[in-house]
Parts: C-alpha cells; structure tokens; sequence
C-alpha cells in the first residue's frame, strides 16, 4: 500500500514569508566581514650597543619601521634578562577591519634605552626582530 501526501502553501503566505525573512534580516547576499588586532614584531634597521659600559649606564639605540601603512602603531618594548643575556622585543600592533582604507604611511621608531645588571663581565644584547634575532655585547665594568 502507498500512500501520497500533498503539502500546499497557500499564495498568500508566500508574501508573508518574504515580509518575515526582510524583517529579521535573512538577506540572501551577505558581505563578509573580517576584524582583527594582532601584535607584531618590528623590523629593525640600525641596533649599536657601546664596547663597553658602566653598571647602571648600558645604552641600547633601536631604530625601525612597524608596518607600512595607517593600520600598524607602535605598542611596546620588552625587555628579558638572565645572567648575561638582555634580550629586547619591538612591538606594534596591526589594527584592520574590512571596509576602512589605510594611507601608505612609515611607521619609523628611534629610541635608547638604558639597561642596568648588578653583574660586571661580558654581557649580550639580543634584539628580536621581524627578520631575525640580531646580537651585540658590551664590556660591562
């Protein structure tokens, strides 16, 4: 035995339905949209640490570029340190979201900062960058 079943919609609801799906914002052509802020490391241009230097007195200079347009800015600088190692991070922050337009633009930073270690000897500098990790030491007296 088999049996047949009819589904009818009645005209009137096909109106009805589309009014619905209008008002509860079921659009058939959606945009994608895409939103994100990742942090970034900086490409570092020129890094010098002296030959040699005082306790509370060791002068980094770092000087880069974060980005090459309007959606990167500068963020921070970390520093690590053990024994005899200073280690130090550039970074910015890549802000994008569709729909914006972002300017060409140089991001450049250029600053010194000034490390201190209770320890004397030889000591490495290492600056991690967006194309590698760069090296330096300084005679600390």
């Amino acid at each position: 035995m088999r049996r047949t079943f009819r589904i009818s919609i009645h005209p009137l609801w096909i109106p009805a339905l589309c009014l619905l799906l209008c008002l509860t914002g079921c659009d058939p052509v959606s945009v994608f949209e895409e939103e994100y802020d990742i942090a970034v490391l900086a490409y570092v241009l020129d890094f010098s640490v002296p030959d040699s230097s005082t306790q509370n007195n060791i002068p980094v200079t770092l000087r880069g570029t974060i980005g090459e347009s309007t959606a990167y800015s500068f963020d921070r600088i970390n520093v690590a340190q053990t024994d005899s190692v200073f280690r130090i991070g550039v970074w910015g922050r890549e802000r994008y979201k569709t729909g914006v337009t972002y300017e060409p633009r140089s991001n450049n930073f250029d600053t010194t900062l000034v490390l201190t270690t209770p320890r004397k000897g030889l000591h490495f500098v290492e600056v991690v960058a967006a194309q590698g990790i760069l090296r330096d030491s300084t005679v600390v007296y």
